[in-house]
C-alpha cells in the first residue's frame, strides 16, 4: 500500500494514458523542490541551486491590474483593460519560457512530452494553480495542438474573488501567459492561451484553451458555440483583443494586391480613394502622415481630416481626375515640407472612373537640394566675380567663355571685348602654345588639377608671368566640354626671384673669397699651433724634473728633520730629565727649564707652523701641543711638567678654541698630524 501511495498522481489531473509520463515527472519535480534552502539573513531562498522569490499573489493580480487600468483610464476601459492584459499576458508567457528552459537544463529533460509533463507539476509547486486537463487535448508538436485545461485553484481568481469585486471578464491572464509559454518552450512551436470559463466572473471553472495563434479563435469559437448548445442562457465568449489585433496584422499583411502594390513604395505616400474620396486602402507612409493608424483611416473620408481650405483645393485636384479620367499633378508645401502629389484614375470594366489613386513623394530633401545647388551656384559665381585671383573659361576649341573682373584688368580688356576671342591667339606668346596645348589636350587624374606657369600678353603688349591651377570639365560622353584655370600673377615674384638669385651668387662668390683667406689663417694657426705644442711639450718635460728634484729635496729635508730630533730625544732629553730629577737650587732649575723650552722650539716639527700661523699660542700651549702630536696622555704631560691634570686640560681646551676645532668633532692629535704633511 506504502507503494502505490507513493505512484499516486496528486500533483496534476490528467487523461489515463498519459498518467505515467507525468508520474515520473511528479517524481523528479518533488525532488527538485525538497532541495530548498532558505536563508533571511541574506534574503535567500534558494531551491536546487536556483534563487526563487516569494511575491504576494494579490500584488501580481488584481492589484497590479488595476494600477496599469488607471494609468491608461484616459483612453477608455475597453482600451485600459486591453494594455493591462497584453502586459500581463506577455510578462508571464516570457517568465513560462525561461522557467521551462532552466528547469529541463537542470533536470536533464528532453523529449516534449515528458516537459509537458512536468509544466503542471512545476506550476502546483510554485503555487500558480492547480492543473485538469481534458481528455479532449490533443498536445502534438504541430499546428493541430490542442490544450483545453482547468486551473480550479489559480491564484489570480482567488486574488479577484477575495477583493470582493465583480468583474465581467476572465481574469487569469498571467495563468494563461506562463502555460503557454512553458509548452511553447516544450514542444518547439509558437503557443497562447486564453482563458474562456473563470470563477471570478461567476463561471464554474478557470478553463482554458491552448493552440497555435492561428487556430485560438477557431477553437474558442467552436468552445462557444458548444457550450451556448448545452445551457439555456446565452453565453459570449469573448477574444483576447492581443488576438484579434495579432489576427488582424497578419491580414493586413495578406491583403489584396492594391496594398501590396501600394506598400511597395514605403516612402511615397499612397492612398486608394473612391469617387467620394472615402479611404479603401493606403500605406504606412500615408497614414503616418494622417497620425493614425492604417486600421483607423480606413473608411475615412480623406477631406474631412484635413483643414478646410486645404480640404477644399484637394477635393477639387480629385474631382478634376473623377470627371475628366486623366491624371493629374501638383505641388505644395505644407508644415515646411514639400509634397510633389500625382492623382491617377482607376477604370471599372465599363470604363468609368470607380477609384482614385493618390500617390505623394514628400520632395523636400529634393528642394533643399536644389536650394542648396542655387545657392552654391551664386557663391561660384560671386567668389570668380570678387576673387582677387584671375579666372578663365574657354571652350575645346580654345574660344574664351568668361573672365572675371581681376583677369581684365589684369590684361586690360573688357568682357565684350574677350568674349568668343581665341584665348591662345589673343592672350598667349606663340612660343608658349605646344606647352599649354599639351595641358589642355591630355587629361589628368580624376579629381586631380594641372599647375603650370605661362606667360600672358596684355593689351599694351606687356608680359606678366602666371601661375595657373586649371582643371577639365567632361561631358557625359568623356569628351572636354569646356577649361578653365584660376591664376596668381607672379611677375613680380620671378623678377625677385631673380634678383635674389643673383644676389645669392654674389655671396656665395663672396663666401668663397673669404672660405679661401680663412683657409690660409686657420693654416697659419695650426703650423704656429705646432710650435707652441712643441714649445710646451718642452716646458713640461721641465717641470716635471724640477718636482722630481724639488720631491727629493723635501725628502732629504724630512731626513735630515728626523735625524736631528731622534739624535735630540736620544742623546739630549734623558740626561736632561735625570738632571730635572736631582737635587736642584731654584736658579738651576730654571735653567733646566728654560733649556728644555728652548729644545722643544728648535726640535719641534709644529714651532714654526703654530708661531706663524697662531702667533698668540703660549709657550706652555705649544709644548702641550707637542706632547698631543707625540700621543702623551693627559697624566704624562702633568708629570713630565709638573703641573696638574686640570692645568693640562684646561690648555688643551684653550689650544683646541685657538686653532678654531671647537665644537667640530676634529681630533687634535689628528690635527697636528696634518699640519706635518
Amino acid at each position: 500500500m506504502a507503494c502505490e501511495s507513493k505512484k499516486r498522481l496528486n500533483t496534476v489531473s490528467v487523461p489515463e494514458p498519459l498518467t505515467s509520463f507525468f508520474l515520473n515527472a511528479q517524481e523528479y519535480v518533488e525532488r527538485y523542490f525538497q532541495n530548498r534552502d532558505e536563508n533571511p539573513e541574506n534574503g535567500l531562498i534558494e531551491i536546487s541551486g536556483e534563487r526563487y522569490i516569494l511575491v504576494r499573489a494579490a500584488s501580481m493580480s488584481k492589484e497590479f491590474f488595476d494600477l496599469v487600468t488607471s494609468l491608461y483610464r484616459d483612453r477608455g476601459k475597453k482600451e485600459a483593460r486591453g494594455v493591462a492584459s497584453s502586459f500581463l499576458f506577455d510578462m508571464a508567457h516570457g517568465i513560462g519560457k525561461a522557467d521551462a528552459k532552466s528547469f529541463y537544463s537542470k533536470m536533464g529533460v528532453t523529449s516534449p512530452i515528458d516537459k509537458l509533463s512536468a509544466g503542471p507539476i512545476h506550476f502546483a509547486y510554485t503555487g500558480w494553480a492547480f492543473v485538469e486537463i481534458s481528455p479532449a487535448s490533443n498536445p502534438t508538436p504541430d499546428e493541430d495542438y490542442y490544450l483545453i485545461y482547468d486551473h480550479p485553484f489559480s491564484f489570480e481568481a482567488d486574488a479577484w474573488m477575495k477583493s470582493d469585486k465583480d468583474t465581467a471578464f476572465p481574469v487569469c491572464i498571467m495563468n494563461a501567459g506562463y502555460s503557454s509559454g512553458w509548452c511553447e518552450e516544450s514542444f518547439g512551436i509558437p503557443l497562447v492561451a486564453a482563458e474562456i470559463e473563470c470563477r471570478a466572473k461567476g463561471d464554474e471553472h478557470c478553463r482554458f484553451i491552448m493552440a497555435p495563434p492561428s487556430k485560438i479563435e477557431q477553437y474558442i469559437s467552436q468552445y462557444s458555440s458548444q457550450k451556448c448548445s448545452n445551457v439555456s442562457d446565452s453565453v459570449t465568449i469573448d477574444v483576447p483583443e492581443f488576438f484579434q489585433r495579432k489576427r488582424l496584422e497578419d491580414e493586413l499583411l495578406k491583403s489584396e494586391e492594391t496594398v501590396r502594390a501600394l506598400l511597395n513604395a514605403p516612402n511615397d505616400r499612397a492612398l486608394l480613394l473612391d469617387t467620394k474620396g472615402n479611404i479603401l486602402a493606403l500605406n504606412k507612409t500615408a497614414a503616418q502622415g494622417f497620425g493614425m493608424s492604417v486600421e483607423e483611416l480606413i473608411g475615412l473620408n480623406a477631406f474631412a481630416l484635413l483643414p478646410a481650405p486645404l480640404a477644399e483645393r484637394r477635393k477639387s485636384y480629385h474631382d478634376r481626375v473623377v470627371s475628366s479620367g486623366k491624371s493629374f499633378r501638383y505641388e505644395d508645401r505644407r508644415k515646411g515640407r514639400w509634397m510633389d502629389t500625382t492623382i491617377d484614375s482607376v477604370h471599372d470594366a465599363q470604363g468609368k472612373v470607380a477609384r482614385v489613386a493618390v500617390v505623394s513623394r514628400d520632395m523636400t530633401d529634393y528642394k533643399q537640394m536644389e536650394e542648396a545647388l542655387r545657392k552654391e551656384k551664386e557663391f561660384n559665381a560671386n567668389l570668380i566675380k570678387t576673387s582677387p585671383a584671375l579666372f578663365v573659361a574657354f571652350a575645346s576649341d580654345g574660344t574664351t567663355l568668361l573672365m572675371n573682373e581681376a583677369m581684365l584688368k589684369a590684361t586690360g580688356y573688357k568682357q565684350d571685348e574677350v568674349i568668343g576671342k581665341n584665348y591662345l591667339s589673343t592672350f598667349v606668346p606663340e612660343s608658349d602654345w605646344p606647352s599649354l596645348r599639351k595641358i589642355v589636350n591630355e587629361l589628368p587624374e580624376k579629381g586631380s588639377a594641372a599647375v603650370n606657369e605661362s606667360r600672358m600678353v596684355t593689351k599694351d603688349g606687356h608680359e606678366l608671368i602666371v601661375e595657373w591651377h586649371s582643371r577639365h570639365v567632361l561631358k557625359d560622353d568623356g569628351e572636354l566640354d569646356y577649361f578653365f584655370a584660376l591664376g596668381i600673377d607672379i611677375t613680380q615674384r620671378k623678377r625677385s626671384e631673380y634678383e635674389l638669385r643673383r644676389h645669392r651668387d654674389h655671396l656665395e662668390d663672396m663666401v668663397k673669397e673669404r672660405t679661401n683667406e680663412l683657409t690660409k689663417i686657420m693654416e697659419d694657426l695650426r703650423n704656429r699651433e705646432a710650435e707652441l705644442s712643441t714649445k710646451s711639450r718642452k716646458l713640461e718635460e721641465a717641470n716635471i724634473a724640477l718636482k722630481v728634484v724639488l720631491k727629493q729635496m723635501a725628502k732629504k729635508k724630512r731626513v735630515d728633520k728626523e735625524n736631528i730630533l731622534s739624535n735630540v730625544k736620544q742623546l739630549v732629553i734623558p740626561y736632561l730629565n735625570r738632571l730635572k730629577k736631582s737635587p736642584l737650587n731654584t736658579d738651576q732649575m730654571i735653567l733646566i727649564n728654560t733649556l728644555e723650552s728652548n729644545l722643544d722650539n728648535i726640535t719641534s716639527p709644529l714651532i714654526s707652523k703654530l708661531s706663524s700661523s697662531f702667533l698668540n699660542l703660549t709657550p706652555m700651549e705649544i709644548r702641550i701641543a707637542h706632547f698631543v702630536k707625540e700621543g702623551l696622555m693627559n697624566k704624562e704631560m702633568a708629570e713630565l711638567l709638573g703641573t696638574s691634570l686640570n692645568t693640562i686640560s684646561s690648555h688643551r681646551y684653550k689650544l683646541r678654541s685657538k686653532l678654531g676645532l671647537k665644537n667640530k668633532g676634529i681630533n687634535l692629535r689628528s690635527y697636528l698630524l696634518s699640519l706635518d704633511e
